[in-house]
């Protein structure tokens, strides 16, 4: 569970890092940008969920 959790940590903040600094490249279109940023947004809540899932898991 904690391997999940440090994966989605690390996983997440690559993808807001890349979509922060995204919007610094002029050729960017914003509509790419956005899909960035909804798609870091939508894994790392699959991620929270994957976490959670593993968690109850581990309890019985």
């Amino acid at each position: 569970s904690q391997t999940i959790n440090d994966s989605s940590n690390l996983f997440t903040s690559s993808l807001e890092y890349i979509s922060g600094n995204t919007d610094s490249v002029n050729n960017v279109k914003s509509e790419q940008l956005s899909f960035v940023q909804n798609s870091a947004h939508e894994l790392s809540s699959l991620f929270k969920k994957v976490a959670m899932i593993s968690q109850i898991l581990g309890n019985f």
